[in-house]
């Protein structure tokens, strides 16, 4: 017996490493950040914005086209943009296009729904709701949301879409029935809004019509603040990409399995005694 207390501060001591092993390693799945990409549709342009700081990056030629809409699927890793008349793909480290259909309508913004299995846009027009088809472009009407000029539109994790409009107000939409509901009659200190998108964590962010500005929304209490200019004329997409989490060092899965063996191994000593 008089080896029992030696051990078990053995397997304190080394429960305790391990402990902190597990946590830096779950800590490094869960420490990462993601990006904006947005289209410009002045010139076509794919670009990234940073959500802490508005930095800007182009990516490839301009395409030429209008791009007024994007949208991304974590689950395919494609990245959908859009013209007033056709859907695309977008590479994003070469901003090359692949056009995917026509979808015969007017319409702009895009969006999925929470769990990434159809997709939405709206007409700017007169802002009616649609759903389109991500194999072909093709869209159908759902229903008139009663808008007038909704440029955005973005999805939380809750489900909730929610569209951004010319005049700086938010509303939530209706998937079924297109119907919105004003939420904010101003959330950009009397700026219009371009586009709005969630990041990762469900904060909403949205680009102004006049100042070309990243702010940050509250939809808690319908203010705004400014992380910083964007200089492109007409930022009218916008989709929050996730950035993959780094996967552990070797290292560090041998430490932990040793750790475990030690543990293992103490614990069938202190059953022996």
């Amino acid at each position: 017996m008089k080896f029992i207390r030696p051990l078990q501060l053995i397997g304190r001591s080394i429960g305790r490493s391990i402990g902190l092993t597990l946590g830096l390693v779950f800590a490094s799945f869960g420490a990462h950040a993601g990006t904006f990409y947005g289209t410009d549709a002045a010139t076509g342009q794919l670009i990234t914005i940073s959500p802490g700081t508005a930095a800007t990056a182009a990516i490839g030629p301009a395409s030429g086209k209008t791009l007024i809409g994007a949208a991304y699927n974590p689950n395919t890793g494609a990245l959908y943009v859009r013209d007033f008349d056709n859907l695309y793909t977008a590479n994003q480290s070469t901003g090359a296009l692949t056009l995917v259909g026509a979808s015969g309508t007017f319409i702009t913004a895009l969006t999925f729904n929470a769990g990434f299995t159809a997709l939405y846009s709206m007409n700017q027009s007169n802002g009616d709701f649609y759903r389109v088809n991500p194999a072909s472009g093709a869209a159908t009407f759902i229903g008139a949301s009663g808008m007038n000029t909704p440029l955005g539109l973005s999805t939380n994790s809750a489900g909730v879409v929610y569209a951004g409009t010319i005049g700086g107000g938010i509303y939530s939409v209706n998937l079924a029935t297109g119907a919105a509901t004003l939420v904010y009659a101003d959330v950009a200190g009397g700026d219009g809004l371009t586009e709005i998108a969630f990041d990762g964590s469900n904060q909403l962010y949205g680009i102004t019509l006049g100042a070309d500005n990243l702010i940050k929304i509250d939809l808690g209490t319908g203010s705004s603040s400014i992380v910083g200019h964007v200089p492109y004329r007409d930022v009218r997409g916008l989709a929050f990409v996730d950035a993959a989490p780094p996967v552990p060092e070797p290292e560090t899965y041998a430490l932990m399995l040793a750790g475990l063996a030690v543990v293992g191994s103490v614990a069938h000593r202190r059953r022996a005694t």
